[in-house]
């Protein structure tokens, strides 16, 4: 393709020349005095690439001249995400996908966009399709290219199916539509941004592969193989370039069939190339590029949503301990100082509650009024705190069943509160708050086996457990049986961790050398609470919990609530809603 040219190998490994001005990349010292661009010193090169420091400003392993030549539009990129820009905006990777590699909250959409931005300015014949497998990803990404104010109506168009509403696209992109009736004039666009099965409409016009030159697919993981495909099908051959950004550690695509199941439709082309021996890490080889192939991955790891303790044990658990905090302490640490935290700047809270889980006659799902009372404490006592001035906008809950999302919708109606978001860990892939709150469901230690043969709830499914300890920016809590919690090796890790951080409370602690962790229990860390457990007529324990901050607070009665009514197990919410309303107004620390 004209915009593509291939020149003799050189060190710096240079494929593309941008706007056809690179020239003298042929020598094999980067520092050779040669290979300078006319009427460009050595010194005056190496002025420019110093910081006040005397240390180089200059990106590793990718040729000083052509990071002068690209001036990128958004100033507050790190170092990572322009490494990768860089990558494909000079093509190295081809024919083979590069990956971007983007744990939760590193900033992939960004990159993404401009990675998009630098190759629609930098090669002017080039042609982008860029997709998505959601409209509301789709229009993200179609929103920031258009504020970046550089696409300009005749250059992008936002295709949408034909039977979506307007009611339901974003204002700011509404002018940049088209409907899949208007095909032959999309197709002369320079970017597309569609969903990826939107982009199948456009093999109805008869295009072949080799019309777009770069195929972006964000969110790669959430998009089934097949579905991936059909926007990388229209890019095709040793010159046209395919980009993947995504997480396989997170949620991968969500299928209804049993049988796309069973043939493996639930491993995503994104992870399935990660899977394959040059995707894969290798810090031998590559320890200066977080353990990838920089020609093909590229890992960002700068995260800019969570407070350290809230990211420290998921960096661990997933991400290679990579992962480093640049996020707003205006923002993460804003908790820190919350009296019901166990142990103070740590905002992370693990209230193990050996309660009983329920189903009713006309659901499967499962449900536990203990957990969903000491949720609605702990969210009652965040937005009655004048000091925070929280809204339900900055508070989310997590439950993995159906019917404890209803439950908790339930009393949350009754006691007049204002209604925060409530669902499913799928519900809250991508997004953000600032408070999670989650409740785990789960109680009874003897069927827990059915729910790890049949991957249900948490257990046994560590991309679910991943996405729904990440969501929190400065606040995160857990409320779950540890002792069935302990049986899942990533939750045993979980607790372990913050007991030995001082962020547990409630129940006694499960013995970990019962699974095969030899560490005692006298020796662990101990919490900054004091905990006086008592126990129930039912034999459970309950954890009144005295935090030190001064003065005892006053528990509340939401662990006595929750027992009356778990006796009651035919009419449990009903009573639940009753009881716990009556306790509005009054003291709201937690028990």
């Amino acid at each position: 393709m004209p915009q593509i040219q291939l020149s003799k190998p050189s060190a710096a490994r240079d494929v593309v020349k941008l706007q056809a001005t690179y020239t003298g990349f042929g020598s094999a010292d980067q520092n050779n005095s040669h290979s300078l661009p006319q009427n460009t010193s050595k010194h005056s090169v190496e002025e420019k690439g110093a910081d006040g420091n005397g240390k180089s400003q200059y990106l590793p392993s990718i040729n000083p001249w052509t990071q002068d030549r690209i001036q990128f539009f958004n100033g507050s990129l790190n170092n990572r995400q322009k490494a990768a820009v860089i990558k494909i905006l000079l093509g190295q990777s081809r024919p083979l996908p590069y990956v971007i590699f983007g744990p939760p909250g590193t900033g992939k959409t960004m990159t993404m966009v401009e990675a998009i931005l630098q190759v629609f300015s930098q090669i002017p014949a080039s042609r982008i399709i860029a997709s998505t497998p959601s409209n509301s990803a789709a229009d993200l990404l179609a929103e920031r290219l258009v504020a970046s104010g550089l696409v300009k109506e005749s250059d992008l168009v936002r295709l949408n199916a034909f039977n979506r509403s307007l009611e339901n696209v974003p204002d700011m992109i509404e002018k940049y539509c088209r409907y899949g009736d208007d095909l032959q004039i999309i197709s002369r666009y320079r970017v597309v941004v569609c969903t990826c099965n939107s982009a199948g409409s456009l093999y109805t016009l008869g295009l072949k592969a080799g019309h777009f030159t770069h195929a972006f697919v964000d969110e790669a993981g959430q998009a089934t193989e097949p579905e991936c495909l059909i926007s990388i099908g229209l890019v095709a051959g040793a010159d046209g370039q395919v980009i993947l950004a995504g997480d396989p550690k997170q949620l991968g695509p969500v299928l209804m069939s049993k049988y796309s199941k069973m043939y493996g439709l639930e491993l995503s082309f994104l992870e399935r190339l990660m899977e394959r021996s040059l995707y894969m890490r290798n810090e031998r080889l590559f320890a200066d590029h977080g353990g990838f192939d920089s020609i093909l991955v590229t890992m960002l790891v700068e995260n800019y949503r969570s407070h350290p303790a809230i990211l420290a044990l998921p960096s661990r658990l997933f991400y290679f301990n990579q992962l480093e905090v640049v996020s707003d302490p205006a923002l993460t640490h804003a908790l820190c100082d919350w009296n019901i935290l166990p142990h103070r700047n740590y905002p992370v809270i693990f209230h193990g509650l050996r309660g009983e889980d329920m189903r009713e006659t006309d659901s499967p799902s499962w449900f536990n009024p203990m957990e969903t009372v000491q949720v609605v404490q702990y969210l009652q006592s965040l937005l009655n705190n004048p000091q925070y001035r929280l809204t339900v906008d900055d508070i989310g809950i997590i439950t993995p069943y159906r019917k404890q999302v209803e439950k908790i919708r339930l009393l949350i109606d009754k006691l007049d509160v204002d209604m925060v978001k409530v669902g499913s860990v799928e519900e809250f892939q991508g997004q953000e708050r600032q408070v999670i709150i989650i409740s785990t469901v789960r109680a009874n230690e003897r069927l827990i086996g059915f729910d790890v043969r049949h991957t249900l709830g948490f257990l046994s499914n560590a991309k679910r457990f991943n996405v729904s300890i990440t969501r929190a920016q400065a606040l995160l809590i857990i409320v779950g049986n540890p002792h069935v919690l302990c049986q899942d090796d990533k939750w045993r890790s979980l607790i372990r961790h913050y007991v030995d951080n001082g962020a547990y409370v409630g129940c006694e602690v499960p013995d970990f050398s019962h699974y095969g962790d030899d560490r005692k229990q006298d020796g662990q860390e101990q919490s900054e609470a004091d905990d006086t457990c008592v126990t129930t007529e039912q034999g459970q324990t309950i954890t009144e919990t005295v935090i030190k901050t001064g003065r005892a607070d006053t528990p509340s009665s939401a662990q006595e609530t929750a027992n009356n009514v778990a006796k009651e197990q035919g009419q449990a919410m009903t009573g639940l809603g009753e009881t716990v309303a009556k306790n509005k107004g009054a003291d709201t620390s937690i028990s």
